[in-house]
């Protein structure tokens, strides 16, 4: 698709967004289900449709839209989707920016906080104890979609990444990874 960034451009960012040592690779980058997005995306349409009912609708409340009245509708109806669009773009910049970044060292969780505020938090694979997967419900039953836990040793405990695409998958994923890249002990013999 012509509009979407060339996969290299999108693993270049990343590599900008976080500090990765010489001999360090992105093994994946694990995002928030689309659910997510389209749950949010699909209250917006709703807040974009509410003008255009109020404009079908108020008149039948006695309200006459001629003349100065109307330009003051289109005034604020204006404004309102302005305000929808702004609040899609916060959505949608929030949704993609939250991520779990698995590398063949350690995990990176960022996290879009408001648009103009992220945390980037990193751990090495030694320090994971635990990846617990929890699926709440028939919506997430259905559509594969759950939160993950990763449990550490150190200050930052848990991490937990929601709303995560098929999150078995994913645990497998990072528990592969990990196991893959522990380096056996070293045994010396006298």
């Amino acid at each position: 698709m012509p509009w979407l960034p060339e996969p290299q451009v999108i693993i270049k960012s990343l590599y900008k967004m976080i500090d990765l040592s010489p001999d360090e690779k992105i093994v994946t980058v694990i995002r928030k289900h689309w659910y997510v997005f389209v749950s949010q995306a699909v209250i917006l349409i709703i807040g974009v449709v509410l003008p255009f009912l109020v404009y079908k609708f108020i008149p039948l409340f006695g309200i006459d839209l001629s003349g100065p009245n109307f330009l003051l509708f289109i005034f604020f109806a204006s404004l309102w989707l302005l305000g929808c669009w702004v609040v899609f773009f916060i959505a949608w910049t929030n949704n993609y920016l939250d991520m779990l970044i698995l590398t063949n060292k350690r995990v990176v969780d960022v996290e879009q906080v408001s648009l103009f505020y992220r945390t980037v938090s990193s751990f090495g694979h030694e320090k994971i104890q635990d990846i617990t997967i929890e699926i709440d419900g028939l919506l997430a039953t259905t559509m594969n979609f759950g939160n993950i836990h990763i449990q550490t040793a150190g200050e930052a405990r848990e991490l937990r990444l929601n709303s995560v695409g098929n999150p078995e998958a994913v645990r497998k994923i990072i528990s592969d990874t990990i196991s893959q890249n522990k380096i056996a002990p070293v045994v010396q013999t006298l």
